[in-house]
Parts: structure tokens; sequence; C-alpha cells
């Protein structure tokens, strides 16, 4: 009933894991940002509730495995806050139908074998980053907090390791992953909103091609 970004239909973002599967070194992570259903329905798409029915035969706590190869932990769970004018952080509502949604899931996606780099809690409470700061004109987006984004950077790589984010947005991740000493290799099919963010937010230079090469915009 009012304009929203464009999604991806479940076997669409089947489809893109798969390429992110493909993208990933042999042993590595994927963390994805999910709501409840969406979590359920790419689960079944992709064959994870037969492997966890498959388990049951086994005296293991072994993840199940989906059809693309990724193992599938326990994920986490981003519950989202705001800070009044008083400084008090409280619960923030979002989307839903049957009760407005206060939680985010993140899947956590294990290709291969390997250790995270460093533990941590898998319960978030965490205000989005502020969309407009004085005198900047933003576009909406759904910012995801940068200090999640800097723990799960600090947890799968490395410093000086490789991120992918493919669906960038407004860039909230690539600010977590620089922060944690990584390099973000992001792409979106809009990054329009990806360099407003950066420029007016994170106070970030713009570089874009002109002329065969790269040139700052102002």
């Amino acid at each position: 009933s009012n304009p929203w970004f464009g999604t991806l239909t479940i076997p669409q973002l089947a489809d893109a894991l798969a390429g992110v599967y493909d993208a990933l070194d042999t042993n590595a992570y994927a963390f994805v940002y999910v709501d409840d259903a969406t979590a359920l329905l790419l689960a079944h798409e992709l064959g994870v509730a037969s492997a966890l029915g498959a388990l049951t035969y086994k005296a293991t706590s072994e993840a199940p495995r989906d059809r693309i190869g990724f193992a599938w932990w326990n994920p986490g769970t981003w519950v989202k806050t705001s800070i009044d004018k008083a400084g008090v952080q409280k619960l923030r509502g979002g989307m839903g139908y049957h009760g407005v949604a206060t939680t985010e899931r993140i899947l956590i996606l294990e290709k291969g074998k390997s250790q995270l780099h460093e533990r941590f809690l898998n319960a978030f409470c965490a205000p989005r980053p502020k969309r407009k700061p004085p005198g900047a004109t933003l576009q909406g987006a759904t910012a995801k907090p940068i200090e999640i984004a800097e723990v799960l950077a600090r947890a799968m790589s490395a410093p000086g390791g490789r991120i992918l984010d493919p669906f960038i947005g407004c860039g909230t991740h690539a600010e977590g992953i620089l922060r944690a000493g990584c390099q973000p290799v992001v792409n979106d099919m809009d990054l329009s909103t990806f360099r407003d963010w950066m420029r007016n937010v994170f106070k970030r230079g713009w570089w874009e091609p002109k002329d065969g090469a790269y040139a700052p915009v102002e």
C-alpha cells in the first residue's frame, strides 16, 4: 500500500545465496538478515527441514546442511531499539502484520568447516543509525546497526580479510567492516543510497568513473 524498495522472491534469494557460496573461500561464513517468515520459507526452499530430520538418526549436534552446501547454525537476533529524548533505550517496532516486528534474525551459514575468529553473544540490542544528519538530504534506507556489522566482521575474518556484501543498501555494513580492519567488497542494484550515506553520514569521499578514470565527486 506504500512505496518500498524492491525485494527478491524466495527462489531468487536462494539463487543469490548459491552465488555467495561460490564466491566464499573454502572455509568461511555468511551472515544473512531475514525476518522470521523469510527464514522459514528459505529453509524449506533449500531443503533444511529434511536435513534436520536426518540428524535425528545421528548422535552428534552437527548443523543441518542445505542443498547449496551451507550448514545452518543457530541464528542471531537483532532486537530493534531507539533512544528517546530522555536518553532511554526502548523497543522499536518495524514491519509486521500479526504483531509489529521488533526483531530480525541473522542466519549464520557456514561453508566447509571453519572456526569463528571471535565469539559473540547471539542477541544484539541496538538502534539503527540516524538517517538524517543536520543539513543532509538522504533517501530512506533500512539501515542496520554498524556495531553489529563490526562484531560479525571480526568474527568471520582476521584483520585485512575481504568481506562481501552483495546487498549493500546504505553502507552501514561497509562501515562496520572497515572498523573491524577488513576490506569491504560491495554491490547493489542501485548504489545511490550507498553513495549518499558515504558522503553525508560517514563523511567519506566518493569516486565515479569519468573519461576512462575515477574522479572524486563533490
